[in-house]
């Protein structure tokens, strides 16, 4: 008896102290917000001019999707997107042009005021995936205005980045501004597809120049609204590192036969069996830096029961853990994914496969590799007979750090641009051409500055892709602050 009451007291102990700590956090947080941060006006905030949505509107009409295979690949549609863009931006291509040592790429220089500093890179991607035109409710590569929102292939992925960035160096050109520090901007041909034509060869390019950055700022999190049930303030998620990536192969090869007689069980049955038994075995779940961030940044805004949690991993982070685990796509936050997209048997209904495969689509935590996803699944599958493949592999990015200037002076700028929104780290479940700039810069970060709901995100490859008329506004507020200011 006496023990389970010290038991007792010990628990109830370890409660209080920790009520008080995040009682604590979270009234000093609260207090921090209602302080004066940084009301630095920069008079390029004000910027309202209906232009960016007219050419942003022309640019969906190209078609510049690109595909694994280069050769499939329109590259017309591209000189004729790099022909409109020259149209728009008359200035930009004019005096920021920059020799550039693969065709289809664009890169601009703007030359700063301080021209000891490292320079900013700001990088997009001009490519967009395929639309099938029977499933949205408007053509995806006209460009339709409807209830304030741009309809289009793109829209949001990302040439209204490619467009605001230039369209903020256009402004500043016109009214003969230049610059804190020198901006560069990069866009490559082929982020959906790969990078290997792009961002790779760009980032090669500024290699080879001694080019280094102070900064790279690509696409990534956005400022999402309703995020978290509990948390009504808008979430800024910035990527401060993305995920690995896998493409893998596993085989088993045996005798065929006909369908008549089947021996069982068949290649295709033992490769259903290793199917079934990867996506019952996930990997385990591990908080990586970012998500700690995300998670105790969330915790200081979030109800008390919230903050409980979340400000109090060291002792919280099984249940964190387990609560994660219970969501997709919280669990993908926590947790290197393995999924099965694709299996292959025989070429008829009556043949047995003498050889079936499956292929693995797999998104890999910074601090694993592909051994570790190869390891874990011959441990779950336990079929020495099944050949693995690795098909395509990139490794997770390094992770940018945060609470330097670079990433101070981001935040602030997002802070002026979305000033009710919680800003935070975030790790990048998919894959940008971020990654390819660390061998040119150390502090890499992946935002898109647009506020919107988890309806709309969703819509990023998916049918109906559409950006506001007010994203469309911040976005080139946004790019004309921070080329300013940084």
């Amino acid at each position: 008896m006496i023990l389970i009451l010290t038991l007792l007291c010990i628990i109830v102990l370890i409660i209080l102290v920790l009520s008080i700590r995040t009682i604590t956090i979270q009234n000093k947080f609260k207090k921090s917000s209602k302080q004066t941060e940084n009301k630095q006006k920069n008079k390029f905030i004000d910027y309202s001019s209906q232009e960016p949505i007219e050419i942003l509107t022309g640019a969906i009409k190209y078609k510049t999707i690109s595909y694994k295979d280069p050769s499939l690949t329109d590259w017309k549609e591209f000189d004729k997107f790099h022909e409109y863009l020259k149209e728009k931006f008359p200035l930009t291509f004019e005096k920021l042009s920059y020799p550039c040592d693969t065709k289809y790429n664009l890169i601009f220089k703007f030359e700063g005021k301080d021209t000891s500093k490292n320079p900013l890179l700001l990088t997009a991607h001009q490519d967009v995936v395929p639309a099938e035109a029977e499933n949205w409710d408007t053509p995806p590569f006209v460009g339709t205005q409807k209830d304030e929102y741009l309809y289009g292939r793109g829209s949001f992925d990302v040439k209204i980045e490619v467009i605001t960035i230039l369209q903020s160096f256009e402004e500043l050109l016109r009214k003969n501004e230049k610059p804190k520090r020198t901006v560069f901007a990069a866009f490559g041909c082929d982020e959906e597809a790969s990078g290997d034509n792009g961002a790779i060869k760009i980032a090669e390019q500024f290699k080879r120049e001694g080019i280094h950055f102070d900064m790279v700022l690509d696409e990534g999190g956005a400022v999402a609204e309703d995020y978290l049930k509990g948390i009504n303030d808008p979430i800024t998620a910035i990527g401060i590192a993305e995920k690995g990536y896998l493409d893998l192969k596993i085989k088993r090869v045996k005798n065929g036969g006909h369908s008549s007689t089947p021996n069982f069980p068949t290649a295709m049955g033992e490769i259903a069996d290793a199917v079934a038994k990867i996506e019952r075995n996930p990997m385990k779940t591990r908080i990586t830096p970012p998500i700690k961030n995300l998670i105790t940044t969330l915790g200081k805004s979030a109800p008390f029961s919230m903050g409980l949690l979340f400000l109090n991993q060291g002792v919280t982070a099984p249940i964190i853990k387990k609560a994660f685990s219970k969501g997709s796509t919280t669990r993908a936050l926590i947790s290197t994914t393995i999924t099965p997209t694709m299996i292959f048997g025989s070429n008829a209904p009556n043949i047995i496969a003498k050889e079936a495969y499956a292929v693995l689509n797999c998104r890999i935590l910074p601090g694993q590799d592909e051994k570790d996803v190869i390891n874990h699944i011959k441990k779950v599958v336990k079929n020495d007979n099944i050949e693995y493949e690795v098909l395509n592999y990139k490794k997770a990015s390094p992770i940018s750090p945060t609470g330097n200037d670079e990433w101070n002076t981001l935040t602030t700028t997002i802070r002026r641009t979305f000033p009710t929104a919680i800003t935070s780290s975030f790790l990048m479940m998919g894959a940008t051409d971020a990654k390819n700039y660390h061998i040119v810069c150390d502090n890499i970060y992946r935002f898109e500055p647009c506020q919107m709901n988890q309806t709309e995100i969703n819509k990023m490859h998916n049918d109906n892709e559409r950006i506001s008329f007010k994203n469309i506004h911040n976005a080139t507020k946004f790019y004309l602050d921070l080329i300013t200011t940084f």
